[in-house]
């Protein structure tokens, strides 16, 4: 299946409803983060939950003993260890200290998410090489000039965007689409989503476990259609039960 170019289009993601629903539990950042402890468990979650969608095999108290006290698990992977590590930088750089999105933070999110993990020469760095799609038969396109104009063309429809919400999953879904670069396209495009919500002023999505699927589910129905209708159902799906939990948590 080959790359859609058209898909990158701007165009209604969420309907006037979902927009309405997403707008009226919409929650505020600056409330999020001036209570330290919640602050800090939602971060864990994001750096958590976005791990285990890539398979990273540390469990919740190996994850906690690592970005609290720096001990790795034993027996392993130290591409899991680095991962976890990686995406508490990346959320403690951009999340926090949102920026607008450009070409060069796409690429200092990229470089922060996969320090270590992958070559020197690939961090920050548009592909020039094929990638494949576990689980799809979508085929991503190659090279990185054309990969650098798509880059610009996403860019440009994203600014164009009055819904936040939608903002955030355009620059989601269709960075993860185009799969920019060697590996670590996803945990990319995810932190893009939560930078994108962040600038908004709005609490970014921390999706739970039994998402994870959903979540794969949709992007892989996104490659193969180019539609958002399965990624909205689960971003929907996930931000009112988070929702449900921000709310009762500030209340205890």
């Amino acid at each position: 299946m080959k790359y859609e170019p058209k898909f990158l289009d701007k165009r209604e993601i969420f309907s006037k409803q979902d927009r309405k629903r997403l707008k009226e539990i919409a929650i505020d950042f600056d409330k999020i983060r001036s209570n330290r402890r919640l602050l800090e468990s939602q971060e864990f979650e994001f750096v958590y939950i976005s791990a285990k969608t890539e398979g990273n095999t540390y469990t919740r108290g190996e994850a906690i003993t690592l970005l609290e006290k720096g001990l790795t698990a034993g027996g392993k992977p130290f591409y899991d260890a680095k991962m976890l590590e990686n995406l508490k930088v990346a959320f403690d750089q951009f999340v926090l200290f949102p920026k607008q999105i450009t070409k060069k933070v796409i690429k200092d999110i990229h470089f922060v998410l996969n320090e270590t993990i992958l070559q020197k020469q690939s961090l920050g760095v548009f592909r020039d090489e094929a990638v494949s799609i576990k689980g799809s038969s979508y085929i991503p396109p190659v090279g990185r000039e054309y990969i650098s104009s798509e880059i610009d063309y996403i860019l440009s429809n994203y600014e164009k965007f009055d819904d936040p919400f939608e903002r955030s999953v355009y620059i989601h879904c269709n960075i993860a689409y185009l799969q920019p670069f060697k590996d670590g396209n996803k945990r990319t495009a995810r932190v893009l989503q939560a930078v994108s919500l962040a600038r908004d002023g709005i609490m970014p999505l921390v999706s739970k476990d039994k998402y994870i699927a959903l979540y794969l589910d949709a992007l892989l129905s996104y490659y193969e259609s180019g539609s958002y209708k399965e990624y909205c159902n689960y971003f929907i799906k996930a931000y009112e039960e988070q929702q449900k939990y921000l709310i009762n948590f500030k209340e205890c």
